[in-house]
């Protein structure tokens, strides 16, 4: 541990086994803030860590402490990185692809300390170890980013934000039944909830059903999951077995939601309506298809919604529009979550649902002694304001 000004102090872990002695402090940090949600919390990470194998690669996380207690972390990787001209040292936020949302663990009343001292070890302890510091996934008014990034400034380190996309919430509070919900919703909507289940009803026996427990029928629904993934329009994910890796995880935690919509063709058995319980389990028929599934993880009372697919084959009868509503329904009677985080973007079908909540940002940090590295910036921001083609962002 290394002496700094004042109480607080600071290290570095730099391998996963130096995570493992600070998950507990990082469980304090992230579970006595309200906003840090959960992709800022040990559960997330660990398994980001663990299931990613390119993760823990170039770890650099740094600990802020007073006294014996650690007060903030930084989870920093270093990784290599290229502008057009130069390669870069970059240092960037731990999470993979899937993570929404990044950030620091922060004890309050310590914000203002905090960000100072470390402002102060990124430009003059760690000086040597960095060229750009990229901060993605994060809030736009995220008050301790913001805070770091002005103590970045006056340390002479030019900062800039980007935008990168908005989020969808999808509002539960207030509500008290799904009777409720369902009123809220647009009379188009309700309507094509409804004519979507006749046409689903007419082509055989509809089934919905939640998979949220560890076990064989979890297993199974993974896996009808999986297949549904790969019938979809989706493109074939980077790491393809993380999200069934982490949904077990989850379940035996108890946070796991898994929705799927199942469709015997031809068998017309009892009809499926907007108020039809959850089945627990996939229909017996073998001849049983997924049609759509749904993947959320609780935290604290939020739904985060992590994944959708569908048959593109049932497109006309729109299996995710109908799985999505007993999904809310769920989340609202029993789970009694207070919204619904849509993640990364605002595509229409999530719109149709909820309304944009805010945008998320990109903060690029230049160390202050790259000069070639500031000039380059410097360069391509006139040339694109001559141009006319300045990208969307604001000043950091």
């Amino acid at each position: 541990m290394n002496d700094a000004p004042g109480k607080l102090t600071w290290f570095v872990c730099t391998d996963p086994a130096g995570l493992q002695r600070i998950w507990p402090a990082w469980e304090r940090l992230a579970g006595a803030d309200p906003a840090a949600g959960f992709y800022l919390a040990p559960s997330w990470l660990q398994a980001v860590v663990e299931l990613t194998p390119d993760a823990a690669q170039g770890l650099h996380v740094v600990c802020i402490a007073d006294g014996e207690d650690i007060v903030a972390i930084a989870p920093f990787v270093i990784r290599p990185g290229r502008t057009r001209l130069y390669r870069t040292r970059c240092l960037r936020l731990l999470g993979n692809i899937y993570s929404a949302r990044r950030g620091f663990p922060v004890a309050q009343g310590y914000e203002s300390a905090v960000a100072t001292r470390l402002a102060g070890i990124l430009v003059d302890d760690l000086g040597e170890s960095w060229d750009l510091l990229q901060m993605e996934d994060i809030p736009e008014h995220d008050p301790f980013v913001r805070q770091l990034l002005a103590q970045c400034r006056a340390l002479g380190a030019p900062c800039r934000a980007t935008q990168q996309y908005g989020v969808v919430h999808t509002r539960l509070a207030g509500f008290a039944s799904g009777g409720d919900l369902l009123a809220s919703l647009s009379k188009n909507l309700r309507q094509k909830i409804r004519q979507y289940l006749r046409k689903l009803n007419k082509a055989g026996t509809v089934q919905a059903v939640l998979c949220s427990e560890p076990g064989a029928e979890l297993e199974s629904a993974l896996a009808d999951y999986r297949t549904l993934y790969d019938l979809s329009w989706k493109e074939a994910e980077l790491y393809p077995d993380f999200h069934s890796r982490f949904g077990q995880r989850m379940a035996r935690d108890g946070r796991l939601r898994l929705f799927l919509l199942y469709l015997v063709p031809g068998e017309q058995g009892g009809e499926l309506s907007v108020d039809s319980e959850l089945a627990h389990s996939r229909p017996e028929a073998s001849s049983a298809l997924p049609v759509a599934a749904y993947y959320f993880i609780i935290h604290r009372d939020v739904a985060y919604f992590l994944k959708t697919v569908y048959d593109p084959a049932w497109r006309e009868a729109s299996p995710g529009t109908v799985l999505f509503w007993f999904a809310l329904r769920h989340l609202l009677e029993v789970d009694h979550c207070v919204h619904v985080d849509h993640q990364k973007g605002v595509e229409p079908y999530k719109l149709r649902w909820g309304e944009l909540h805010g945008y998320m940002y990109r903060f690029t940090v230049w160390h202050p002694r790259r000069w070639l590295l500031r000039f380059e910036a410097w360069v391509g921001r006139t040339v694109r304001a001559v141009s006319g083609g300045r990208r969307a962002g604001t000043p950091g």
